[in-house]
């Protein structure tokens, strides 16, 4: 079983991450609208949806929202919280979504770069372009290398809820790793993490190959333009006309 089915499906995986900011994801989402100046009604496909944090703020401004996730249990988590435009699906994101076309296709968090083939990821990649109309948008959010990887190894402790977490975090190229080791009334669990290092020109390089036109380039989650100490590379995309038929063939 890969490391993300794992993981993503264990009962450890929400009770480690419960303290992310739903405030911060919503106000990210809210800038990242009024930017795009998409309306309502629009459609959005958020792919690796996770619990929906992301896809429930954009379905309650207005958005025609499909979440989808290979996790049942993030989609179970996502549809305890059910918003009348907002629909989940479990889909594998290498894959286009029944040939359904989205104003917008968001890939928010670092969800993506989880794959051992690299080749996986360009299906991510032209799954999502397929996916758009023309001129339809494609956000991606990941992290920035430069700054994590000078920070590694590191470890750290941590208990939510009555379970310990220990968490190892180290770059063994081409992945920046993290071993968990989950302990709970003596039991003790082992999971991993790893995203493939890709850096900013080689992430661009990749979304140009698949056929986007990057329109322009934030590094954190209020929009301000990238800098050497930025958190976040995200790249906001456009797919130009006449892109579907030469993707069809490769994915």
């Amino acid at each position: 079983m890969n490391w993300y089915e794992s993981w993503f499906d264990s009962p450890w995986y929400p009770i480690l991450y419960a303290s992310r900011d739903e405030e911060e994801a919503a106000a990210f989402v809210e800038k990242m609208m009024q930017s795009l100046d998409l309306p309502a009604g629009s459609t959005i496909l958020d792919l690796a949806c996770g619990r929906g944090r992301h896809a429930r703020r954009m379905a309650s401004m207005g958005m025609q929202v499909t979440g989808v996730d290979l996790s049942e249990k993030s989609l179970a988590d996502a549809r305890s919280q059910p918003l009348p435009q907002l629909n989940y699906l479990r889909h594998d994101m290498r894959q286009p979504l029944n040939g359904r076309k989205f104003d917008a296709v968001f890939n928010l968090f670092t969800s993506f770069g989880y794959f051992d083939d690299p080749e996986d990821d360009m299906k991510v990649l032209r799954a999502a372009q397929l996916s758009l109309q023309q001129g339809g948008y494609f956000v991606i959010d990941y992290l920035n290398p430069d700054i994590i990887l000078p920070l590694l190894p590191t470890s750290e402790d941590v208990e939510r809820s009555g379970v310990h977490f220990h968490l190892k975090r180290y770059h063994q190229p081409p992945w920046i790793m993290k071993d968990i080791v989950v302990t709970f009334q003596s039991h003790t669990h082992h999971f991993q993490e790893k995203v493939r290092c890709y850096k900013a020109d080689e992430l661009a390089g990749l979304l140009k190959s698949c056929g986007f036109k990057i329109i322009t380039q934030w590094g954190d989650y209020h929009l301000n333009p990238p800098h050497a100490q930025s958190p976040r590379t995200i790249f906001i995309c456009q797919k130009p006309a006449s892109t579907n038929q030469q993707l069809q063939s490769a994915v």
